[in-house]
């Protein structure tokens, strides 16, 4: 720790080196640790973007909650002191602990984001809580997660609240929920944060941050411009790839120890925060369906894309 906080570099000293900046010369004017700061920052290049910590939405939802929850309360105790007993006050509490539960929660991510800044330069990212900073350049990013809102699945819907790859044979369920289109977050599900697995295994997370699904989409398209390329590399090479629980290749797509090849791919989407691999079977045209949850996908528009690619004959 120095004046300036804590620096945490997600890179080696080569990579400022590779950028074009070399360390200064020492100047007893300013102290190493501004000094190093500078340097690293001034290697991400031009500065793009600002996004600060979203302090207010959580502070009045928070205290929304607790007042809602001490208000339920207070009129269960109201009723149960003039004689009325039931199901309407057990209903009354249980809502009212939820709320003041939730409440403490909401209001501890307002301060946590409190002072939260994240800016975008032209080759990484800078993060910034308290007195730390992380310097994060887009290379040294490797995986993108996108952590959707668990949806309530109802009977017609091919998604699986399951953690592990299944196999369904139903083709009357795949084909009443053909899916959503993609967003720029890859999810048909209201997202409630991102992640981002850097190369040396570190993880950021990416939530409570104003415009959230703007910043999300930047990171997104920087690695993608980057890592796509690599799997392009890979596939000529005859790597298999993996996205989760799935491995692509040549031949076709791995699950486990199943191989399907790709002209028995039917489609493949996004929707209800899964993954869905439809599989057409000729000629019975039995419909084989890979489903795996989006939180275990990384990269996933990078799979889509691939995908795609693979199946016009680009690759």
């Amino acid at each position: 720790m120095n004046a300036t906080g804590s620096i945490r570099v997600h890179t080696a000293m080569r990579k400022v080196q590779s950028l074009g900046t070399q360390t200064p010369p020492a100047n007893p004017a300013h102290p190493p640790g501004l000094l190093n700061q500078t340097t690293l920052v001034n290697a991400l290049g031009m500065r793009r973007e600002d996004y600060h910590g979203d302090v207010v939405r959580p502070l009045l939802q928070g205290v929304g909650a607790l007042v809602g929850g001490i208000l339920l309360v207070a009129a269960a105790a109201f009723l149960l002191l003039n004689g009325f007993f039931g199901g309407l006050i057990v209903t009354l509490v249980f809502l009212g602990a939820l709320l003041v539960i939730l409440g403490p929660l909401l209001l501890f991510q307002a301060a946590r984001s409190f002072g939260a800044h994240l800016t975008v330069y032209d080759q990484g990212i800078t993060l910034r809580r308290g007195r730390t900073l992380d310097v994060i350049p887009w290379d040294e990013m490797t995986y993108f997660l996108t952590y959707p809102l668990p949806q309530r699945l109802t009977a017609g819907s091919a998604a699986t609240a399951s953690t592990r790859t299944t196999l369904t044979r139903t083709a009357s369920r795949m084909a009443r929920n053909r899916g959503a289109p993609v967003s720029a977050s890859g999810a048909s599900a209201p997202v409630i944060r991102y992640g981002v697995v850097l190369r040396n295994g570190g993880r950021i997370s990416l939530q409570g941050y104003q415009r959230l699904p703007e910043v999300a989409a930047t990171i997104e398209r920087e690695m993608g411009a980057r890592l796509y390329p690599q799997l392009i590399a890979a596939f000529h090479a005859g790597h298999p790839i993996p996205f989760g629980p799935w491995w692509l290749h040549h031949v076709g797509v791995t699950a486990g120890s199943t191989t399907l090849p790709w002209q028995a791919l039917a489609d493949v989407r996004v929707a209800d925060g899964a993954v869905l691999l439809t599989w057409q079977q000729p000629p019975q045209g039995q419909i084989l369906g890979w489903q795996a949850p989006l939180a275990r996908v990384p990269n996933v528009r990078l799979l889509l894309r691939l995908i795609t690619d693979i199946r016009r004959g680009v690759l």
